[in-house]
This record gives C-alpha cells, structure tokens and sequence, in this order.
C-alpha cells in the first residue's frame, strides 16, 4: 500500500477517534448534570416531604389539643349539671315533705 494512503487513513482515524472521544465525553458530562440535577430534585423532595410532614404533625398536635380542651369543658359541664342537680334535690325534698304536711293534716 502506498505510504501516503497509510498516512491519510491513519490521519482519518486518529481524527475519527477524536471525535468519537468527544462525543463520548459531551454525553458524559450530560449524563453527569442528569444525575445531579436528579439528586438537587430528590432533595428538594426531601425538604418539601419533611415540611409536609412537620406541619402534619403540628395540625395534629394543635387538634388533640382542641379535643382534649372540648373533653374539659364537657366534663365540666357533666359536673355543674350534676352539682345542680343534687342542690336542687335537697330543696325539692324538703318542700314536698314540707307540702305533703299541710294537704295531709
């Protein structure tokens, strides 16, 4: 084969594998920001889940609080009612004893 066609080939492929080199390291680094743009969104995910989380627990917080509050003031009243009750009772013994002892005599 003739020198110089060995030189031109061997050019051409030289020339070949530089830019098969390049496109080679062009997909790399786009796979590359790929990835870490994949990473910078699960972080973000991350944050986002964990915010949602914090303010879940911060409702459920608040609404046990309200229940256990409702809970009070419930009894509360339960109690009152009862108290009532039993105040009354004392007086409304007394007077139908007393009223019974004027109608039977």
């Amino acid at each position: 084969m003739d020198p110089q066609a060995e030189l031109r080939i061997a050019n051409a492929l030289a020339a070949n594998k530089l830019k098969e080199s390049a496109k080679r390291d062009k997909f790399n680094a786009k796979q590359l920001a790929v990835i870490e743009r994949k990473k910078e969104k699960e972080g973000d995910e991350m944050a986002v889940t964990l915010k949602n989380i914090e303010s879940r627990e911060a409702s459920e917080k608040e609404l046990k609080a309200r229940l256990e509050y409702a809970q009070e003031i419930r009894k509360e009243r339960r109690q009152k009612i009862i108290d009532e009750r039993a105040h009354k009772e004392q007086f409304y013994g007394t007077f139908g004893r007393s009223r019974n002892i004027f109608f039977c005599s």
